[in-house]
């Protein structure tokens, strides 16, 4: 019993998930459209009118008569890096006449919606939420009967909206990491709302929802890029002069249409860690501290003086007995990182990473030299297709599965064996996640140099 309940208790491998939530916004703007001025000199007398509803143009045509502003705000915060601009224009002695026209295009930029960390266990589920929780109504209910002022019942659900990650890892072998993910963004969108002219006191507010179910195989530390979903949307703007623009042909002349496409790409890129020791829990917490500190820039760095001045305060505090707190008006977030870095200082890392690498350095000695190899023989099978279902099952997780047939009283027996590996550690790892993976027991048989067989 101690012995089965030694290979039971054992630590299990923790799994640490970085993700980025990234929406690529690009839009395409086309606009076509008359501006023109019209400036009459006669004497004393100025006369200026304006043709369309472009503010540029009246930059571009020159002054208007005194007193007229036809441009209340500057020409560079208009038209800043117009790609293409072209005109045309007739002067004479007492008239100006003048006109352009513009054609634009714009590109948006990238956002990052959210940016996730998850730490779990192997083959467990660990869920994040970020986002609102908002009233929809449901229903409306108006009394049949009664006066002006009728009752109304009003059913009202609350829904979660926002960034959610569900995540479970499973480990397998050589270091790679099976995802079972499942992301949804979801947000009011505007834009719909006002298409269906929703109203949030009645029928509700628009959503919009995207959504992605999906497993993946990724390396320790590698990064996968999950989805490329794509949503369009054309939006069209008119911009005229009342009642002149809406004149057949001629009106045309008076006033500009835009049409905008906006065009989203939703990328998500999943970073895993596998921590299977304190060390490298300690390694990733100061891993992430640091990047926390650095993002944070200015805000959380302290210089030398402040961290000689501040060590001081807190020796003297233990000294005494009591418990150190910041002085007033200094960043409490600061002296936390303070206080984290003595405790797992930046040093720790860089020996746990020199540790890794030297570990590395003998294991590819090892595999260099001739020694012996260690193999799992796991369950045997009467059946043949069982066999044939559970090495399929082994090898799709990423295991080196062999099934290896036996004859023993005349009948067939079919047994999968794991392997072989390099070291006694990797095989009785894998053994563990065997064993609380996928149930299945297993025994390491050595096999030496005579013993292996030439590939």
């Amino acid at each position: 019993l101690s012995a089965v309940i030694a290979k039971l208790d054992i630590p299990r491998p923790q799994v640490l998930i970085e993700a980025l939530f990234m929406e690529v916004d690009v839009t395409d703007s086309e606009s076509l459209g008359f501006s023109g001025l019209v400036r009459i000199v006669s004497g004393d007398t100025e006369f200026a009118f304006a043709l369309g509803a472009d503010a540029a143009a009246a930059a571009l045509l020159g002054p208007a008569a005194p007193g007229i502003d036809l441009l209340p705000i500057p020409i560079s915060s208009i038209i800043p890096g117009v790609p293409f601009l072209a005109g045309f224009g007739r002067e004479t002695d007492d008239s100006t006449i003048k006109a352009i026209i513009r054609a634009a295009a714009s590109n948006a930029n990238t956002n990052i919606i959210s940016a996730p960390h998850i730490l779990t266990s192997d083959n467990e589920e660990a869920e994040i939420r970020i986002g609102d929780n908002i009233p929809i109504v449901t229903s409306r209910v108006d009394a049949a009967t009664g006066g002006l002022n009728l009752s109304t019942s009003v059913n009202v659900e609350r829904l979660d909206i926002g960034v959610t990650l569900r995540v479970t890892p499973q480990i397998t072998e050589g270091n790679m990491i099976r995802l079972d993910i499942f992301q949804e963004i979801t947000a009011i969108n505007l834009a719909l709302s006002i298409i269906t002219n929703a109203s949030a006191q009645d029928t509700g507010v628009a959503l919009s929802n995207r959504r992605v179910e999906n497993t993946v195989v990724v390396g320790d530390g590698d990064t996968v890029v999950i989805g490329g979903l794509i949503s369009d949307q054309y939006d069209d703007t008119i911009d005229k002069v009342p009642f002149l623009g809406d004149i057949p042909i001629l009106g045309w002349m008076f006033k500009s249409t835009s049409r905008t496409l906006t065009k989203k790409n939703l990328l998500i890129f999943l970073t895993p860690h596998i921590v299977r020791s304190q060390q490298d829990l300690i390694a990733e917490t100061i891993r992430k501290r640091e990047e926390f500190i650095e993002r944070s820039q200015q805000g959380l760095k302290m210089s030398d003086r402040e961290r000689a001045a501040d060590e001081k305060l807190r020796k003297q505090a233990e000294a005494a007995g009591k418990p150190y707190t910041p002085g007033r008006g200094l960043n409490p977030v600061r002296h936390a990182m303070f206080e984290h870095a003595a405790r797992y200082p930046l040093e720790r890392m860089f020996e746990i990473e020199k540790l890794r690498a030297e570990e590395r350095a003998r294991a590819a000695a090892r595999s260099k030299q001739p020694g012996p190899q260690y193999l799992l023989r796991t369950v045997e099978f009467a059946d043949e297709q069982q066999a044939i279902d559970a090495i399929t099952t082994l090898v799709d997780l990423g295991y080196d599965g062999t099934l290896v047939t036996a004859e023993r009283n005349g009948r067939l027996f079919y047994e999968i064996r794991v392997g072989p590996y390099d070291s006694l550690q990797d095989a009785q790892q894998a053994a563990r996640v065997l064993e609380r993976a996928q149930g299945i027991s297993s025994t390491i048989e050595v096999q030496t140099p005579e013993e292996n067989p030439e590939p």
